[in-house]
């Protein structure tokens, strides 16, 4: 199935590479022309993951693409939970044989770091917590068997309690000197919340090494990273709309699809978390997957969040941790830190801004 991907990638890059755009910014050759390429690529943290780059003319992308597909692979194997891979000490491996201690890629051990440096910050609450994995799978179970089976039932809480047992990410252990790891008995990792986000900073590294006039990086539309200037001849910046997840498409204007548009400057990156997508109902509610690692059941408060940053690893946590956090404290922790921003639409449909969002990121505001 992969090569087959990799073949229907390739021959979707051929046809991109034939039918590329051209612009001339300032229409008087003061600049050179520029064209766009774009590829899709499949399969990787369990989204499709799209990159555009922005070149002079006369570039040849497929090796920059080629390498952009090994950096995005290497992340994904080690961080999934899902999949073993020859050669490979990856979350699931360490899953499935705690207790001891195990040589891991570094990648790993950094994003363990990254996330426990949230989670050790009084103000997130512990809400990000990459030790919840058991519980995590709970939920997946049950709402697995609603989508596949039709049988659409709450986990107990004694099936909840059970799987939260052992959800104390301080546990586990880390040589940094011989790049091991051990995780104790019962517990199950998940870098779900972080894992994407890792990989789109490190894509984003190689392109900026590369020096393109500019790019865009999609991480299945819940992460995107903007790099340089708009090349559109009629603005130098980038806007994104974001999802309304009230939006009936039966009923309202498609305008209405998005809540807001909000506009970004080259090196900023917009990272989504909402619960209108990964959902099952039960007696006519709708249970998301973003699940309270302190009360094991989805938060109501807020239908969707939106972080804007410079950082996409620290804006993907960030997103899950404001997302569960009560709104107050959620606005008190994004004013708390520099160069990050959030607009938050919550279950009522009133949409709240950090301190600076509606001055320096608002373009429109789509809803009362």
């Amino acid at each position: 199935m992969r090569k087959l991907l990799i073949l229907v990638s390739f021959l979707m890059m051929i046809s991109l590479l034939m039918a590329c755009d051209t612009n001339d910014r300032n229409g008087d050759g003061s600049e050179p022309n520029y064209a766009w390429f774009d590829r899709n690529f499949f399969d990787v943290f369990d989204s499709i993951i799209n990159v555009r780059v922005y070149f002079e003319e006369g570039s040849n992308p497929l090796p920059i693409f080629e390498t952009i597909d090994t950096i995005l692979w290497d992340v994904h194997r080690v961080s999934t939970k899902y999949d073993l891979y020859d050669g490979v000490i990856n979350i699931k491996y360490l899953n499935e044989n705690p207790g001891v201690y195990h040589t891991v890629d570094p990648m790993i051990i950094e994003m363990i770091e990254l996330s426990m440096e949230i989670y050790e910050n009084p103000l997130t609450q512990q809400m990000f917590n990459i030790s919840l994995g058991s519980v995590l799978a709970v939920w997946s179970e049950y709402r697995n068997r609603c989508l596949n089976e039709a049988i659409c039932e709450l986990p107990s809480q004694e099936a909840l309690e059970t799987a939260g047992q052992f959800i104390d990410p301080k546990l586990i252990s880390i040589r940094h000197e011989t790049s091991e790891i051990m995780i104790p008995e019962g517990m199950k990792l998940d870098l779900g919340g972080i894992a994407k986000g890792y990989g789109a900073h490190r894509v984003a590294e190689y392109l900026r090494s590369i020096e393109p006039k500019a790019f865009v990086v999609n991480a299945g539309t819940s992460n995107i990273e903007f790099f340089g200037s708009n090349p559109h001849p009629e603005r130098d910046h980038w806007a994104i709309g974001l999802t309304n997840p009230f939006y009936d498409p039966q009923k309202d204007s498609p305008h209405l699809s998005s809540y807001a548009v909000v506009r970004l400057e080259g090196g900023w990156n917009t990272v989504t978390s909402g619960d209108y997508e990964r959902y099952y109902k039960v007696d006519g509610v709708e249970y998301h997957h973003i699940i309270n690692p302190h009360t094991f059941y989805p938060t109501f408060h807020t239908r969707a969040v939106t972080v804007l940053t410079k950082d996409p690893v620290l804006g993907d946590i960030l997103s899950t941790v404001v997302f569960l956090l009560e709104i107050d404290d959620a606005l008190t922790l994004i004013n708390s830190l520099d160069d990050i921003e959030m607009i938050l639409i919550d279950r009522h449909g009133v949409v709240h801004f950090s301190d600076n969002l509606e001055a320096n990121h608002l373009v429109e505001l789509r809803v009362d």
